[in-house]
């Protein structure tokens, strides 16, 4: 997430899901591309990009913030991640 987004970043999504797409390919491939598939490899390490970060609402303010954090990057209320609800039940997000 990067600056003041209430989603994750949608460039970093789309990479993701072509990052899916191409293994999912790679994968289809009968023959012996191991150079391929070590670089491959190479390059989604090194773009380290990790799951979709999960997203909640805040209890004050109900805007999006990620689901582990103590305090709402908005309005700086405390939360409790355990006992929040996901942004997707909260009404008008």
């Amino acid at each position: 997430m990067s600056g003041t987004r209430d989603t994750p970043d949608p460039r970093l999504t789309r990479l993701r899901s072509l990052l899916a797409s191409v293994e999912g390919k790679l994968d289809g491939i009968g023959t012996d591309r191991s150079d391929l598939r070590a670089a491959w490899l190479d390059l989604v390490k090194a773009l380290a990009l990790g799951p979709e970060p999960e997203l909640r609402a805040c209890p004050s303010c109900a805007r999006a913030i990620i689901r582990e954090a103590s305090r709402c990057r908005y309005c700086w209320s405390r939360s409790d991640a355990a006992a929040a609800l996901p942004v997707e039940l909260v009404p008008g997000e």
